[in-house]
């Protein structure tokens, strides 16, 4: 059967640069392609557009994905209660006042990530809800969120211009970059959504009558004005959240020496229609605005993350040089208005098709997986590949017993199912989903079981959502990871349910946000307390010390010491004599930062991270006894 959706693509194109409209049996499924023909998201950059600024943004900081989710509410699905959030960051669905009941299906959950998440709910008569941010603990419970517009959602055919970023209060699901459209070879066909950081390059100006912003943005943070505490510290006047930004058609992918597809979509993306500024990044970042599964997506086919920082190494460096790139070349479209959208003249790219209906024809059924590892926490499945009308956007896998999907791929027909429990007999199936949200039966069954463990060992993926086991001071789990985090004192993250063998190898994957040398962090070994322990002390920034000691009675001595700390993964190893190995790896490479060092701490305690000032993520912590290696 013909791509429905590759069909359309290739028809757009075939019009491009014509002055004549579409045909009436050239449609768009308004779930994948929202909004009216008309829409600030749907209208392609003029002729006539006065580039202005260019050169505003530097090729400095960090990239990476705002991330939004969107959903497909199904006509029976119940309504449950929608409180808003309480403080920030909002953690494990804490709640205020109640706002009204709000229509959503019972299996939708988002209980990780960074919990400024942004959610747009199309529900079955056209009507889109929008939330932000959104958090929701459990299955069939109540949800977190601020809606906008407050009492009713707005038009999925309609301008579509309104929504819950709330630096702008423009859409959560117009501009939003889908599932396929960095990977594909079709050209994305909409305006972009972009963040950026307000003090360093939004201006506000008390004496203007739509202070910090512009049309078509509504509003700007509520902070903007606080110049010195957080506010919008910009020079020019021109750079406000609802600032169309575009690229001049002079440049070219030759000319900025793009290296990576996803970039060169953006550039002409951004020359083509150009990206809206909806938020403040609140840090030196520049941030895309894509849905979950494109996300997802995207770190399946190119092999790294979209977000990335001055450390980045690899393939993923030319992502982040390409990124940055672009930034610097943006300028503001600055006849940009209500009567004049996209800068007015002729078109650089067609017009939007009419909009038809949401596609419903669903994935066929997955072949049945296979197990090809089994280890005592995961187990790897592989099966054979679903067939879509449209396209297959992904896979979820089922273990019998359990409501919700353990995990999912984005297109991926193999996956390692981690977070199980040992010596555990489990029963997998597979289905799959396509970009409309349809979903195909699940596969035939295939069993397996998880190995066991020996005692002392740590197998921590922070799947669940849970950190079991651990006790926690101003942490938490989002995003499938261990967020610590408290800029204005101390953070600290214990697996007090375990007690550490006399020999072992310790991996983890970490990654530190602060980039100050004043900002410290600790990995701790055999902590029984903060009198007897060994720690390994770093810095945020990538050349500070890095210090192993030892804590004894109180007493603390330094038994090595180096510098640059810089890593992606972290190995450590403890021998049977009680000495010490330290390795860092980014990428590919590996440096040994001290080799062994003996300790006189016995053996026994936890292990334990803390954090002052600094910001800690840790993900697939493994802690293996030396016995069972």
């Amino acid at each position: 059967m013909t791509n429905r959706l590759t069909a359309l693509f290739i028809t757009c194109l075939a019009l491009a640069g014509a002055s004549a409209g579409v045909t009436a049996a050239e449609t768009r499924d308004p779930w994948l392609w929202p909004f009216a023909g008309d829409s600030i998201w749907n209208t392609p950059i003029g002729d006539g557009a006065d580039y202005q600024g260019e050169g505003h943004f530097k090729a400095e900081g960090t990239i990476g994905a705002d991330v939004e989710f969107h959903y497909r509410v199904s006509a029976d699905a119940p309504k449950r209660k929608l409180f808003e959030p309480v403080g920030w960051p909002v953690v494990d669905g804490n709640h205020g006042k109640f706002f009204r009941d709000f229509q959503v299906d019972d299996d939708v959950v988002v209980r990780t990530h960074i919990s400024n998440n942004v959610a747009a709910f199309v529900l079955a008569d056209g009507t889109v809800e929008q939330l932000g941010p959104f958090i929701r603990m459990e299955a069939g419970g109540s949800i977190v969120g601020i809606p906008f517009p407050f009492s009713k959602g707005i038009d999925l055919r309609g301008p579509g211009a309104i929504g819950t970023h709330w630096g702008s209060g423009l859409s959560a699901y117009g501009g939003s970059l889908r599932h396929g459209e960095l990977t594909s070879d079709e050209p994305i066909r909409h305006v972009l959504k972009l963040d950026v950081q307000g003090k360093r390059y939004l201006r506000y100006d008390a004496a203007s009558k739509t202070p910090g912003y512009r049309w078509p943005a509504t509003m700007a943070d509520n902070y903007a004005a606080k110049i010195g505490h957080g506010g919008y510290e910009g020079a020019d006047p021109r750079f406000v959240q609802g600032s169309l930004l575009a690229i001049h058609p002079r440049h070219t992918a030759a000319s900025l020496k793009l290296k990576t597809k996803p970039a060169k979509k953006i550039l002409a993306a951004l020359q083509n229609y150009g990206a809206y500024i909806v938020d403040d990044a609140g840090s030196d970042s520049y941030w895309l605005c894509p849905s979950w599964e494109a996300t997802g997506e995207f770190h399946e086919t190119f092999g790294y993350s979209m977000n990335a920082n001055p450390q980045t190494r690899g393939s993923a460096k030319d992502w982040y040089d390409d990124v940055l790139t672009l930034m610097t070349v943006l300028a503001v479209v600055d006849n940009n208005r209500a009567d004049n959208v996209g800068g007015g003249g002729k078109r650089r790219a067609p017009p939007a098709p009419p909009l038809g209906s949401i596609g419903t024809t669903p994935p066929t059924v997955p072949g049945k997986p296979t197990v090809t590892a089994v280890t005592a926490t995961s187990v790897t499945l592989s099966w054979s590949p679903s067939r879509d009308d449209v396209r297959v956007s992904g896979y979820r896998i089922h273990a019998e017993g359990v409501a919700l999907p353990l995990t999912e791929t984005f297109g991926r027909t193999t996956v390692e199912v981690t977070g199980l429990t040992p010596a555990t007999n489990y029963t997998f199936r597979v289905s799959a989903y396509d970009t409309g949200l349809n979903r195909s039966p699940a596969s035939d069954a295939v069993p397996a079981t998880t190995a066991a463990i020996a005692r002392g060992t740590i197998l921590e993926d922070f799947d669940s959502g849970r950190a079991n086991g651990w006790t926690l001071k101003n942490a938490a789990v989002r995003s499938q990871r261990l967020e610590m985090a408290k800029w204005d004192g101390e953070t600290s993250a214990y697996c007090t349910s375990t007690e550490l063998p006399a020999s072992f190898t310790l991996t983890l994957r970490i990654e530190t946000i602060g980039a100050a040398a004043g900002n410290v962090g600790r990995i701790l070994l055999r902590h029984r307390d903060n009198q007897n322990h060994c720690a390994i002390t770093f810095g945020g920034a990538a050349d500070t010390p890095i210090t192993f000691s030892e804590v004894v009675a109180g007493k603390s001595h330094t038994l090595a010491e180096s510098r640059g700390w810089k890593a992606e993964r972290l190995e450590l190893s403890c021998d049977d004599q009680h000495r010490l190995t330290l390795v860092l790896i980014s990428g590919d490479n590996r440096r040994t930062v001290f080799s062994d060092v003996a300790t006189s701490v016995p053996a026994g305690g936890h292990l334990g991270f803390e954090t002052s000032a600094n910001t800690i993520n840790l993900d697939d912590v493994r802690l293996i006894p030396a016995s069972v290696r």
